[in-house]
């Protein structure tokens, strides 16, 4: 004998406008398919527009590069160039030209550099540099004197440097022999840095002082 149903027979009070239903969308909202493809829409364009803000930084990274100029960045609108790079032809030369004096009466030291006292268009000659010391401070002997020649027109030189080996060092006084050669006759510039030291007992001075003379040749 087959078993009843105990829900056999019931009958459910709920009426059909009552029952649980799903509400139907309403006709104001977008679908759910809308609202996605408008929100990858707008994060399409802001990847556009990252990706486009990028190439220009690199197109302007790459001006910069060719026409030897540094961008500066973050000084408002517009910033200048910081200028010209080394090896741009546009850039100054680089060449140290003559500046400086002929004498120098300092306390510890003087210093005086001298043309030769005849020099020919073609021909070998010898401007003279002297240092003396003054007590109690001596001629630093193990100091390794030089004299960096500048740029002279006119003028050429055997080495662009003239080092201890052309000079004579003693106690109080170091002479220096600085050769060159004239090319045409007139009135020519030589000079440069010249480096030395002196010294007392108690202590040593390194000095670098800026030579220049005028030589007549003829």
């Amino acid at each position: 004998m087959e078993e009843e149903s105990p829900f056999v027979g019931w009958v459910s009070d709920v009426t059909p406008e009552n029952r649980m239903s799903t509400p139907a969308a309403s006709p104001s909202s977008p679908p759910l398919i809308a609202r996605t493809t408008a929100g990858l829409r707008l994060l399409g364009l802001c990847a556009g527009a990252l990706i486009a803000l990028a190439a220009c930084e690199r197109a302007d990274a790459r001006v910069s590069k060719e026409t030897g100029t540094e961008a500066v960045v973050g000084e408002g609108q517009g910033a200048a160039s910081r200028g010209a790079t080394p090896g741009d032809p546009s850039a100054p030369a680089e060449a140290e030209a003559v500046a400086g004096q002929a004498t120098y009466r300092e306390e510890a030291f003087e210093l005086a550099i001298a043309p030769p006292a005849e020099a020919k268009a073609g021909e070998a000659a010898e401007a003279i540099v002297t240092l003396q010391a003054k007590p109690p401070y001596k001629v630093n002997e193990e100091y390794p004197i030089k004299l960096k020649l500048g740029s002279s027109a006119g003028l050429t030189f055997p080495a662009p440097v003239v080092g201890k080996d052309k000079a004579t060092v003693e106690v109080q006084k170091a002479v220096m022999k600085v050769p060159f050669t004239a090319s045409a006759a007139g009135e020519h510039t030589l000079g440069g840095t010249f480096s030395f030291s002196v010294c007392t007992d108690e202590r040593c001075l390194i000095e670098k002082r800026e030579l220049a003379v005028q030589i007549a040749v003829r």
